[in-house]
């Protein structure tokens, strides 16, 4: 398998440790991450929004990633809420590399 992960390291990208196949099934083992995915953080407090910085940052965030990978010739294909983390230590927004892949 070709493993263009390796070379995809970014402050914003969460690491991906290896790629197995179990039952015909792909399984993605990446770094732990502490916190909940993007729509789930956002579903806490419906309809009261997040303050402009917030805004400013995921999209600085998340911009940054995919230029990054974009630069490395790879396409993250399903960039999504579900697939951003949102780390409780530091409120940092991480792309999931390779989902469904």
């Amino acid at each position: 398998m070709r493993r263009p992960f390796r070379e995809a390291k970014h402050e914003r990208i969460v690491e991906i440790i290896d790629c197995i196949f179990l039952e015909n099934q792909l399984a993605i083992v990446m770094e732990f991450m502490g916190g909940d995915n993007l729509k789930k953080h956002l579903s806490k407090t419906p309809g009261q929004g997040h303050d402009k910085s917030f805004t400013v940052r995921f999209v600085e965030d998340i911009g940054s990633a995919i230029c990054h990978l974009h630069s490395l010739k790879l396409i993250h294909r399903d960039v999504k809420p579900e697939n951003i983390f949102v780390s409780i230590f530091l409120i940092n927004l991480f792309l999931i590399l390779a989902k469904n892949r």
